[in-house]
């Protein structure tokens, strides 16, 4: 078990990987320009970053395995799946919080443009993947 919390709930963000630090440090950057705050991009890197995702939910007792069984009957595991990879080839992930569709779109906007890809939003019953 590992005593980083787990991240159990995407909703009302967007989640994005980077190939590398230097591209998510300039899309943070352009971030917090527009006005997000710092401390509410979760950026997840490396075997940290994995441990915290426990796609399996196994690091996080029994309670880390419940949730994941009960995201099985919807899509949230293969989100938490999806970016796990990720992060074992190297990438970056970051998770940025979102409140509606006008900061939906200006995140969207800055992530494409600073190299972001498998960009999802995460709404109230919704994942949609945005180009």
């Amino acid at each position: 078990m590992t005593d980083e919390p787990m991240l159990i709930d995407p909703t009302h963000k967007i989640a994005v990987a980077f190939d590398d630090h230097d591209h998510a440090d300039a899309a943070e950057a352009f971030l917090i320009d527009a006005g997000w705050p710092m401390a509410d991009i979760q950026v997840l890197v490396g075997q940290e970053g994995v441990e915290r995702i426990d796609a399996s939910g196994k690091r996080h007792g029994i309670f880390g395995r419940a949730v994941r069984v009960l995201q099985q009957l919807g899509d949230e595991l293969n989100f938490f799946s999806t970016y796990s990879e990720e992060l074992k080839t190297g990438a970056v992930v970051l998770l940025i919080p979102i409140h509606g569709d006008e900061q939906k779109h200006q995140a969207h906007q800055i992530l494409t443009n600073g190299g972001g890809h498998k960009i999802v939003h995460f709404g109230n019953v919704t994942m949609e993947e945005l180009p």
